[in-house]
């Protein structure tokens, strides 16, 4: 499994998708507001009046209610527009952004349903300025994915990044030693082979996503100190060999030999590769091996090799 990381800032020149959301937004008397497919704001919200005082409508944050934000679940799942009735006479819209079939965030919009009496878009189903403003939306969304079509580099781009993704993924599945690929920045882990699942006991769907250092690790705030992150400092780009290091893992109870690799992938990103190897019987064989020599196997006390160790050693 693999998460994404190309969005709408990759592909959209924001700027001046921010001018026409403006003009947009003042023509059709609507606020306005672009958010990615986690929900975030891209652009600035627009407002209906183009900012001037006296505003009657517009709500700070309006996409963030829960209403809004079952919308968005329902336009994300359904990549169809939809609409939902707020506070009084508002209403919130919602169009996806679709681009070679796949979901990139929503064009959300919120308005004053000026002729409620005689409108049923709050009596259950679309009124007339209900379908009328949706249309509208749905044409501005057009107009943004006629800019992406235009650009043929940019498609080109993607797929080459798609089949990239494509390879680093059949590489990490094909390893028989547990093995995971995280985000160099975040630490959210974004491709994992079959054998991690198996060594950690969970499901991928389970831990794409999850921050390595909560499943691999022994912290819970922030990276292990002694990921090699730490050592390699600034220097990221001349970091292209491999790093060993050995940890005694506290969740797993285990210990284990990693193998640290920085991977360069889509759009020039860094990540960071694991391969892990349980070398726990060489330390149980190596903590034996240490009480034979320097322990009675019989009373367990130190014997005379120990003594004369401590001796030199103090």
């Amino acid at each position: 499994l693999m998460k994404t990381h190309i969005s709408l800032d990759d592909i959209l020149d924001l700027q001046l998708v921010q001018g026409i959301q403006n003009d947009f937004a003042v023509n059709l008397e609507t606020d306005l507001i672009i958010l990615d497919e986690t929900g975030q704001a891209l652009t600035e919200i627009s407002p209906a009046d183009g900012g001037s005082k006296g505003r009657t409508h517009t709500e700070e944050n309006f996409w963030l209610t829960e209403a809004a934000a079952e919308l968005l679940e329902k336009n994300r799942l359904e990549l169809k527009p939809g609409w939902v009735s707020l506070k009084g006479d508002s209403v919130t819209a919602a169009v996806p952004i679709l681009f070679e079939e796949q979901y990139f965030g929503s064009l959300v919009a919120l308005w004053n349903n000026r002729n409620v009496e005689n409108d049923q878009s709050l009596k259950g189903g679309p009124g007339r300025e209900i379908e009328s403003r949706l249309r509208c939306l749905a044409a501005l969304n057009d107009s943004f994915m006629r800019m992406l079509h235009k650009n043929r580099h940019l498609q080109q781009t993607i797929r080459r990044l798609r089949a990239n993704n494509k390879n680093l993924q059949a590489y990490v599945d094909a390893g028989e030693t547990p093995m995971d690929v995280c985000d160099y920045e975040t630490g959210d882990i974004e491709m994992v082979n079959q054998a991690f699942c198996k060594q950690i006991g969970l499901d991928s769907n389970m831990l794409i996503g999850e921050k390595c250092w909560k499943v691999n690790g022994n912290s819970e705030d922030g990276f292990c100190s002694f990921c090699p992150r730490y050592s390699i400092g600034g220097d990221v780009a001349c970091s292209s060999g491999v790093h060993l290091l050995e940890y005694y893992n506290e969740k797993l109870g285990k210990w284990l030999k990693c193998m640290y690799k920085i991977v360069r992938r889509h759009g020039g990103k860094l990540g960071h590769m694991f391969t892990q190897v349980d070398v726990t019987q060489v330390h149980q064989l190596k903590d034996n091996l240490i009480k034979a020599a320097y322990f009675d196997r019989h009373t367990g006390l130190p014997n005379c090799q120990k003594l004369g160790l401590d001796l030199k050693e103090h």
